[in-house]
Parts: structure tokens; C-alpha cells; sequence
């Protein structure tokens, strides 16, 4: 009895899976040999169409399990709740991959960081609820940073590009950690700011040549070259060059900037 139902699974798996796979399989190769140009164009067109299906639907199943899922228990949510005015301002210098932390900004501190630190990028991070935002910034004494977060993500897959000594292509997935950069008027994904990011993130010292693949979430594919970067605002983005971001403000300009506002 149970053999008899074994081979009749068998024979379905033949009939519903296998038989048509193979049809399909000999009808590409036939279709190749016939006019090859035109079968690696459409292997080319059905691998991306198969890819963008299934970025699209790995978004929206994380999108789900997101909403609908509880990731922790409720001691655990107490545990985390912290004051959401606290403010972190991060300094990163990328040559020499120092990295200084403070929770204040005033005179010494900012002596300390010049002198020390020499940053090369400058963050505020803050926490809305129960997510950390990260928020570039030119002016670390501004602390009343607003942060306009936007409500969907910009990115659903960005992909670090770099070859080996051979050419062949090495890929490193860096999308995941991105959601927290999503802020109206922050500038990311330039060379400073993926030095500190994946070093951050990935634990990845050193940046050669590189290029970037990215899904935006209208499943449009971009690649961008190291020159180029990411500016959000109005809760979209556009791609500018790196040479336009305004540099950093120094120690002098920060005490000058507190005089004009105390006056």
C-alpha cells in the first residue's frame, strides 16, 4: 500500500515538475542554438525579472514580520526605554580610524576632538522610540537637531562592490543597518561616510575601489561609482557628487558659531 502511494507521488512529481523543467530546459537550449544573441538577452531579462520578484517579495515578508511579529517580551521593551532627548555626538577620523564618543558638546571637548581626533565625519544620534537615528552633521553644537525620519525605507538591497587581484567581483550585503540613516537632509553612502560605516558595521578597514548596486523601493537598479552619494530630502533622494559635501566645521568656527548665538 505504501509503495503504491510512493510511486504514484512519484509519477505526479514526473508529471507536475520534471516533465515541464525539462521541456522548458530543452526548448532554451534549441532556442540557443538556433540564435544565441537573443537567448542570453532573455536569460539576462528573466534572471532580473527573477531577482526583482524576489527582492520584492523578501521586502514584504519582512514588512509583515515586522508588524506583526513581537521580537521581545514586555520586560525586555522596559529594559530598553531610554531617554529619547539624550543625544550622542560621534567623532570619526577615517585615516587614522579614531573614533571619540560624548554625550555633551562645550569648549574642551571640542579643544579634545581637533586636537586628538581631526574628524573626518561627525554624527548626532539620538532615539525615537525604539530606534537609533544617526544624523551627519557639520555643526555638533547644533543639538537641537531635527530629526524627520522617513516612513518607509529608501533602499530594500545596497551591494559593496570590489575585486580581488584576479577581477573577480566580491560582494558585501550592507543594507540592513542603513534604515537608521534614513533622515531628511542627511547625506550618506560617499567614501567617508562608508569608511566609517563599515568599519562600524562590518568590521571592514580598508576601502580600494569600489562601486555600489542598489534596489531602490520602487525596485530600480542603480550602481553608483565612489565619487557619487546619496542626498535625502522631502523623504526621497538623489544622487550628487561627493565633492559638493560641505566639510567639516572647525574647533574656531564651532566657538565663533556659540558666540553669535549667545549674542
Amino acid at each position: 500500500m505504501i509503495s503504491n502511494y510512493i510511486t504514484i507521488m512519484f509519477y505526479d512529481l514526473c508529471y507536475y515538475i520534471i516533465l515541464p523543467l525539462a521541456c522548458v530546459t530543452g526548448a532554451a537550449g534549441l532556442y540557443y542554438i538556433a540564435d544565441p544573441d537573443n537567448a542570453k538577452t532573455k536569460a539576462i531579462n528573466a534572471s532580473w525579472n527573477l531577482t526583482k520578484m524576489y527582492i520584492t517579495l523578501s521586502e514584504k515578508f519582512d514588512s509583515f514580520t515586522d508588524n506583526y511579529i513581537s521580537d521581545s517580551s514586555d520586560s525586555e521593551e522596559d529594559e530598553k526605554e531610554e531617554d529619547s532627548s539624550a543625544k550622542y555626538f560621534i567623532f570619526y577620523n577615517n585615516e587614522e580610524k579614531n573614533s571619540y564618543i560624548t554625550d555633551e558638546i562645550n569648549d574642551e571637548i571640542m579643544k579634545h576632538v581637533e586636537d586628538k581626533i581631526k574628524p573626518s565625519i561627525m554624527f548626532i544620534k539620538t532615539k525615537i522610540g525604539k530606534e537609533e537615528y544617526f544624523k551627519r552633521t557639520n555643526s555638533p553644537r547644533d543639538t537641537d537637531t531635527v530629526y524627520n525620519t522617513l516612513a518607509e525605507k529608501l533602499f530594500i538591497q545596497v551591494e559593496f562592490v570590489t575585486k580581488d587581484n584576479n577581477g573577480k567581483e566580491k560582494v558585501l550585503d550592507i543594507h540592513s543597518n542603513l534604515a537608521r540613516f534614513y533622515v531628511n537632509n542627511n547625506i550618506i553612502l560617499d567614501r567617508c561616510f562608508l569608511e566609517w560605516y563599515l568599519e562600524k558595521y562590518y568590521d571592514l578597514n580598508e576601502i580600494d575601489e569600489y562601486e555600489l548596486r542598489i534596489f531602490d523601493k520602487d525596485v530600480n537598479m542603480l550602481t553608483f561609482k565612489s565619487t557619487e552619494c546619496v542626498s535625502i530630502e522631502n523623504d526621497s533622494y538623489s544622487i550628487i557628487e561627493s565633492s559638493t559635501i560641505k566639510k567639516n566645521e572647525t574647533v574656531a568656527e564651532a566657538v565663533e558659531h556659540e558666540g553669535a548665538v549667545e549674542e
